[in-house]
């Protein structure tokens, strides 16, 4: 896609490829590669807000994942006002802030935060960020010692991911899906709490 892109010269659609090789490689745990193509794609991208959002959601998470919190609530908060009205961006960018602002120690802030981004998952019926957002809620009430809380949302979180398996036919993506990250946390908050 990258390679056609550049061919055709469309600099949006060149944003779209970089981006997406940047979450790919990310993925893969490629992660220098990863900001090379993510800070491309937002520069490439300038005029269109979409195109720009993505990638910087992408660098939140990237920045996220490197532990380097504070620029990861720099780029979710650039992210946010370029993601109105693309469905769960906005709120995937603030569960990302409210993660950050956990590694940094800012545990009401973070619960503020991420209780707010729960509900608008809610609302919007956004699976993923819901219990994502209860994931780390979980964490955090855990390490507070609020165990019955903490029970709580690891059990809502378990609720989100274990509908969104029943609804995966195929036996590989079950089987891909009970085995990723957010699933063996859930199970994981559940047993320790």
């Amino acid at each position: 896609m990258l390679e056609t892109a550049r061919t055709l010269g469309t600099a949006l659609w060149i944003a779209d490829a970089l981006g997406n090789l940047g979450v790919d490689l990310t993925y893969a745990g490629e992660y220098a590669a990863a900001e090379t193509h993510l800070a491309e794609a937002v520069e490439v991208a300038f005029g269109g807000a979409k195109h720009r959002a993505r990638p910087l959601l992408a660098q939140a998470e990237l920045a996220l994942k490197l532990g380097r919190a504070e620029e990861a609530i720099e780029s979710a908060r650039r992210s946010r006002p370029l993601v109105i009205g693309l469905s769960a961006f906005p709120i995937e960018a603030r569960c990302i802030e409210g993660e950050a602002m956990a590694l940094l120690g800012r545990h009401a802030e973070a619960m503020e935060v991420l209780q707010h981004a729960k509900a608008e998952a809610a609302i919007l019926g956004a699976a993923p960020v819901q219990w994502r957002a209860c994931l780390v809620l979980a964490s955090l009430l855990r390490r507070e010692g609020r165990r019955h809380e903490a029970l709580a949302e690891a059990r809502e979180a378990a609720g989100l991911l274990e509908a969104s398996l029943a609804d995966l036919d195929d036996p590989t993506l079950r089987h891909s899906f009970e085995r990723t990250e957010a699933m063996t946390r859930a199970r994981a908050l559940q047993s320790d709490a």
